[in-house]
């Protein structure tokens, strides 16, 4: 049988669609196409009139490739069909470990063009979906475990797009890595040691997490996160704002561009001395402040205004765009934040929560 029979059946029992069959004539033809075309006998008006028969799937697909056909009507080639890229391979991956014992010594996952969706629950085992998209027929998909580090593994060059969602064990993961790109990241209800997110031209949503380390990395879009506790957490994007509600994080580092900066809720009831550092350009800046924590504050910007509406500040120093003053009880406070806030094009400004 040649090869363009070879088509027709794969696309009469739905194997390829109509896009992937006229790609696969066209690879055909330019096998052939150093050469002179061998003239087919055929006019053009009967090869409009060829009967297709397409096992049923009619004349609108039989339509589709006529051309094609025609033009290849007296060319033999030998061709081993599974060495052909086809375009828009779709398929899925599922994977689901073993009961575990122990902590997880780390979790990577890598996705591409795709989202990855992390999310907690009860059980003691790693559950990972995927569905992908890929250049070719043949790509495989796995996870490796060596030594309670488990991996997504397969080729990323050979990969359109991979979309991933994991469910992981509370309480158990000491590192947890994720990393894709055009795509948001979400992570919910996880406890871990460290995490690692990153990605670009998406957004990243965190709740109910809990971390000793935490690095949020996007660009072009926003960093949401909304009832997190952290030791240490850098939040980066671009272009984007970076908002946080009801999180505990000791030692915050926050940086964006063109966009503005909101921080609610960020202190937590317990104890502690903190560092907060907010940079963005033209955007604002906005922090509000409990009764309960003594500050030492240093805010500027150009081209706009600085101000702090908190009770009982010493000024050291106090201009429209530049304030550096301290709460009377700073020295003494057991609750304290150490904050350092800066801007361009764009106000500042520092309230008491109520």
């Amino acid at each position: 049988m040649n090869e363009k029979m070879k088509i027709l059946e794969m696309l009469s029992q739905g194997k390829i669609t109509t896009d992937e069959a006229m790609l696969l004539l066209e690879q055909i033809g330019e096998q052939k196409g150093n050469g002179p075309r061998p003239e087919s006998g055929r006019g053009e008006k009967e090869r409009r009139d060829f009967d297709f028969s397409l096992g049923g799937l009619g004349e609108t697909i039989g339509n589709a490739v006529r051309d094609g056909i025609g033009a290849l009507e007296d060319i033999d080639v030998t061709l081993d069909l599974s060495d052909i890229f086809i375009p828009g391979h779709k398929g899925n991956y599922m994977y689901t470990s073993p009961a575990i014992g122990q902590n997880i010594t780390a979790l990577r996952l890598l996705g591409k063009n795709d989202k990855i969706e992390i999310t907690g629950h009860d059980g003691k085992d790693i559950r990972i979906f995927c569905e992908y998209k890929a250049k070719r027929h043949d790509v495989t998909v796995g996870v490796s475990e060596d030594g309670g580090v488990y991996e997504l593994l397969y080729d990323y060059n050979a990969m359109r797009s991979m979309k991933i969602y994991c469910h992981v064990p509370r309480n158990l993961i000491e590192e947890l890595n994720a990393e894709t790109k055009n795509a948001k990241i979400i992570l919910k209800d996880v406890k871990a040691g460290n995490i690692a997110l990153t990605t670009k031209n998406d957004k990243i949503e965190l709740a109910r997490v809990a971390a000793a380390e935490l690095n949020l990395q996007t660009s072009n879009s926003k960093i949401d996160i909304e009832s997190v506790t952290a030791q240490n957490a850098r939040l980066v994007t671009s272009n984007a704002k970076i908002a946080t509600e009801n999180i505990d994080i000791k030692h915050m580092y926050v940086k964006t561009s063109n966009s503005g900066i909101k921080l609610e809720n960020i202190f937590g009831t317990d104890s502690a001395e903190r560092t907060i550092e907010a940079h963005t350009s033209n955007g604002g800046i906005s922090m509000f402040v409990p009764h309960s924590v003594a500050v030492s504050l240093q805010a500027s910007t150009s081209n706009s205004s600085v101000t702090c509406h908190l009770p009982n500040m010493l000024t050291g120093e106090s201009k429209k765009n530049y304030v550096n003053c301290k709460s009377q009880n700073y020295d003494t406070a057991a609750n304290r934040a150490k904050i350092n806030v800066s801007t361009s094009n764009g106000a500042i400004k520092i309230r008491e929560q109520q």
